[in-house]
């Protein structure tokens, strides 16, 4: 039988070359010797096809981004593999597929049965990423998304932390999502946001096309159509559908952070996540007091921080990463 390492070159090889380069006669013998092997040849072949993609993209700006990743791949034996630290624009498509690949023929599986991934942003940082089953995300910053796929139940289940914008590939199985606050969603395949920060008492669903389906703790299921958005809260456990631009919503992701009558207070903690900073209020009362409404495009903290003295009666002071504000 054909190594697993002269098997993974080979794929990469003609997975590179566009398919300008014939299968090698031991890829081809591989491919004919059973159909899990022709799945699994062909689920790669999408991943590489959707990373050239994301590598193309020039309007999302993910190449200073460092993603920390933990690749957990169990077998009976609950062997565990982590990779953490991977940059995933840093990378590129190839690097990315040779990832995937090299993880699985190391457990002796190439098509995998469990799949477990854990990604992380931190704060200051964004990212975009594809998982196995192809799904692409942009993850915002401070997040955290764990992703499970059992070919077995063909069950993909996800945890959510923070604030994702997902693009669900259609593969006719079930995509769910959990969130800390116990809203669970559920789709088949669609583009959808959703924001739910661990500290947050209300989840923000919005749906860009497809359909999605919204339960929460008592059972209960709403449903979403594309346009939608949803207010989810979690001390009572009930959907309100929102009044809002969706185009602010996912303004993140075109690095965009748009202000809807937004107060000082709640601009502060997007501030923090966005910039990795520290802002405190003096008095806490003025956080309520002053609210904005625009667009916040600036790079750099100090820019938007003078943006926004210039909209308001308030000054500032930086230290390292601590910022205070004070009424002027």
């Amino acid at each position: 039988m054909t190594s697993s390492k002269k098997i993974e070159s080979q794929l990469v090889d003609h997975l590179s070359s566009e398919g300008e380069i014939q299968k090698p006669e031991e890829l081809r013998s591989w491919l004919n010797e059973s159909d899990e092997n022709q799945q699994a040849y062909q689920k790669y072949q999408r991943i590489w096809e959707t990373s050239e993609r994301l590598g193309k993209a020039e309007r999302y700006q993910s190449d200073s981004a460092w993603t920390k990743v933990e690749h957990q791949i169990k077998r009976k034996q609950q062997k565990v593999v982590r990779l953490i630290r991977l940059s995933y624009a840093a990378m590129g498509a190839a690097a990315a597929l040779v990832v995937i690949l090299a993880f699985a023929f190391y457990t002796g599986q190439f098509s995998l049965q469990e799949n477990n991934m854990q990604l992380t942003t931190d704060y200051g940082s964004r990212t975009e990423v594809v998982l196995p089953d192809g799904t692409t995300v942009k993850l915002n910053s401070g997040s955290e998304l764990e992703y499970h796929f059992n070919r077995l139940t063909k069950s993909r289940e996800v945890a959510l932390k923070g604030e994702g914008f997902f693009h669900v590939a259609k593969d006719g199985h079930p995509f769910r999502i959990q969130t800390p606050q116990g809203m669970g969603l559920e789709v088949l395949g669609t583009t959808f946001n959703i924001s739910a920060y661990l500290e947050d008492e209300v989840v923000h669903t919005a749906l860009v096309e497809g359909s999605v389906k919204l339960s929460n703790e008592k059972n209960q299921t709403t449903i979403l159509s594309p346009g939608q958005i949803m207010a989810f809260n979690s001390k009572d456990q009930s959907f309100s559908e929102r009044d809002a631009n969706l185009s602010h919503i996912v303004g993140w992701t075109e690095n965009k952070i748009y202000l809807d009558n937004t107060s000082l207070k709640a601009t502060s903690v997007l501030l923090e996540r966005w910039f990795d900073v520290s802002i405190q209020i003096i008095p806490e009362k003025l956080g309520e007091d002053i609210h904005y409404t625009g667009v916040l495009e600036e790079k750099d903290i100090r820019d938007v921080l003078h943006a926004l003295s210039e909209l308001s009666e308030i000054k500032y002071s930086i230290e390292g990463n601590e910022i205070l504000v004070r009424k002027r």
